[in-house]
Formats: structure tokens, C-alpha cells, sequence
């Protein structure tokens, strides 16, 4: 891979913009770093990282991504007074099979198929997968969920009743299994998470895991009688956009130590070589830090430390 820079700069002990990526996979999950490095940074290119556009990818491919259309999708599934495939034992999936369309069967002219898609998702799936393209890999998988919120909101399965409302709910599910698939290799404990409740047996699920690639491409993975289970929410939205706001005070007291250190290092330097060191850099770097720490004064008192 290439150069990652942070914010647009190159990462630097002196500038203080070093990314730790352990403190990221505590507070938002390893899948949800591996999914911003994959997506941001091509396979052989530049990438840049900063929190704020971290978070945007975290909220709009994850949380409102990939998490809300699993959600929307189980609780279809395992709502009784939404989903008539419920017959019997809550959560299980009855007369199914039935209503496992092919892309030949299924859908009309003024409409792709969802199963039309995903198959032919799958082609540009391992294209890009074969020319070492994993952002473009992990883009067809996005844009499969896409189609899937959209085949939603066309079909509205809340309003249907009978065998229409089997088959949209089914098609939902079935797609779902492939994407849980296709997002393996990239997000390994979000594809788990994805198949403990599309398939809550155990010996089940070991059954669909076990199968080769070939076959889990297939359509109609999903059978009668799979029991399926809400878990909990994939990716919580952040109730904060600030990873501040997510610190401890210690680890706030120690930034706070890192920053008045940096500052130190930024006022020695310009002090000793004026010639080299940027006087308004400086002061805007300042600003950031100042912004961060709502010390609206440290810009002046920085200014006068550093003379003219």
C-alpha cells in the first residue's frame, strides 16, 4: 500500500497528528477501521485519515449502512404482525421454498430483479476482487445494500399481505445472506454477527458456512424452517460527533499534555530557525488545538511567546 497521511499532512510526532489505531478499535470497533481503510485508501495508492471523516463513513456506510438495512431486515422477518411467514414457533422462517424465485422468474420490465442484482453484483464482485481492486470489492457489496433499502421502500412489504409479502420478505432476507458473504473477507465479526441471526441454529449455520464460494453465490441459500433472531444493533450511531467526547478524563489530561508539549517544541523551533519554520502555521495549528480545548486565548498567548 501507499503513504496514509492524517488530515492531509504526513504523520509526525512534532505536528502531533500520529493516529494510534488501537485507541480507534477501542472506541469504534475493528471492523469499523477496516472498513475505512479499505473504502478510503486504494489497494496500492495514497489514503488520508482523519477523525472527522472517519466518522462520516462510520455513520453513513455502517450505522446507516450495513446496521440499519440488517435490522430493517430481521425485525421484517421476526415481527409477527408484520411477517406472515411466521407460522408456528416465533422466528421461524415457514414456506419458503416455494417462493424462491430465479432471476429469469422474478420481476418485470420496468424493474431489475433483486436477485438480478446481486448476481450480477457478484460478477463485479470477484472482477475486482481478482484485479486486487478491495475498495471496488467492498463498493459493489455497498451498493447491493443500497438496492436492497430501495427494494424496500418500491415494495413496501409492511402494506402487502399474502404470497407477495412471502416473496419481498424472503428476497430480503436471501440478499442479506449474500452481502453477509461478500463482506466476509473485509469485515469478518460483522458477517458473523449477519449469520448468527439469519441462521440461529448452530448446526445450521455451520451448514452455510461450510459451503464453497460456488455455492453460497447461489440463490435460495436461505431454506424452510430457519430460525431467525434479532441480535443487537451492528453499529451504533454515534451520539456524539466528537471522538472527545468519548475520552476519559485521564486520557483528555494526557492529550492536554501532548498538545502544551507540541506547542513547546513548535515556539522552540521557530525561536532557533525563523528562516525555516512557518511563523503562521504555527498559529494555525494553534487555532485547532485552541478550538479543541475552548481556550479562546491561547492563539494571543502563543502570538506573544513567539515574538515577532
Amino acid at each position: 500500500h501507499g503513504f496514509i497521511t492524517s488530515g492531509g499532512q504526513k504523520m509526525s510526532k512534532s505536528l502531533g497528528n500520529v493516529i494510534d489505531p488501537f485507541e480507534v478499535v477501542d472506541k469504534y470497533g475493528v471492523d469499523a477501521l477496516r472498513y475505512y481503510l479499505l473504502k478510503e485508501i486504494p489497494s496500492s495508492g495514497d489514503g488520508d485519515f482523519s477523525f472527522e471523516r472517519f466518522e462520516e463513513v462510520y455513520q453513513a456506510d455502517l450505522a446507516n449502512g450495513i446496521g440499519n438495512l440488517t435490522a430493517r431486515i430481521i425485525a421484517l422477518a421476526t415481527k409477527n404482525q408484520i411477517n406472515p411467514l411466521l407460522r408456528g414457533a416465533r422466528g421461524c422462517v415457514k414456506a419458503i421454498e416455494k417462493h424462491t424465485p430465479s432471476p429469469s422468474q422474478e420481476g418485470n420490465n420496468q424493474q431489475k430483479s433483486i436477485s438480478f442484482e446481486i448476481e450480477n453484483g457478484w460478477q463485479k464482485y470477484e472482477k475486482s476482487l481478482n484485479n486486487f481492486k478491495l475498495n471496488e470489492a467492498l463498493e459493489t457489496a455497498r451498493k447491493l445494500m443500497s438496492a436492497c433499502d430501495e427494494y424496500i421502500e418500491k415494495n413496501k412489504p409492511w402494506q402487502l399481505t399474502g404470497e407477495r409479502k412471502e416473496r419481498v420478505v424472503y428476497n430480503l432476507l436471501e440478499s442479506l445472506r449474500h452481502i453477509a458473504w461478500m463482506i466476509w473477507p473485509f469485515l469478518p465479526e460483522t458477517s458473523n454477527k449477519i449469520f448468527a441471526q439469519l441462521f440461529a441454529d448452530e448446526q445450521e449455520r455451520k451448514k452455510e458456512l461450510n459451503k464453497t464460494l460456488e455455492q453460497a453465490q447461489k440463490w435460495g441459500g436461505l431454506k424452510a424452517g430457519m430460525k431467525i433472531e434479532k441480535d443487537e444493533i451492528l453499529f451504533p450511531r454515534l451520539k456524539d460527533s466528537c471522538i472527545k467526547s468519548q475520552m476519559t478524563q485521564k486520557e483528555i489530561v494526557k492529550l492536554n499534555n501532548i498538545f502544551d508539549e507540541r506547542v513547546t517544541d513548535w515556539i522552540r523551533d521557530y525561536k532557533g530557525c525563523k528562516d525555516k519554520y512557518d511563523r503562521n502555521a504555527i498559529i494555525e495549528k494553534t487555532k485547532i488545538i485552541a478550538k479543541y480545548r475552548n481556550d479562546e486565548s491561547l492563539v494571543e498567548r502563543i502570538k506573544q511567546r513567539m515574538g515577532n
